[in-house]
């Protein structure tokens, strides 16, 4: 299952399932999470509010999406410093 919800992503995670990959495109990430019979139930109950979660667990999980967003970011764009660098100094790698 795909998503750009963050909030969304961060209760899939604290309910056990796996994020499998990730993707950022103008700016919106997409987080990949593997899928079963039973997501698309949990996904409606956590839009009709109807699931609950172990708050610190929660909190944990909306950390860990924002430490892949801002290091995915970063990557990016320490790459494109480096490339530009080494550009400008006729390096290549």
């Amino acid at each position: 299952m795909q998503t750009k919800d963050f909030y969304l992503s961060a209760f899939l995670l604290t309910t056990g399932y796996k994020l499998l990959d990730h993707s950022r495109k103008n700016g919106m990430t997409t987080f990949l999470f593997e899928s079963d019979d039973e997501i698309d139930n949990i996904v409606s109950d956590y839009y009709s509010m109807n699931q609950t979660v172990e708050p610190i667990t929660y909190s944990n999980s909306v950390r860990t999406l924002k430490s892949i967003i801002h290091s995915y970011t970063t990557s990016t764009s320490n790459r494109g410093y480096n490339n530009e660098f080494n550009n400008k100094h006729g390096e290549q790698f």
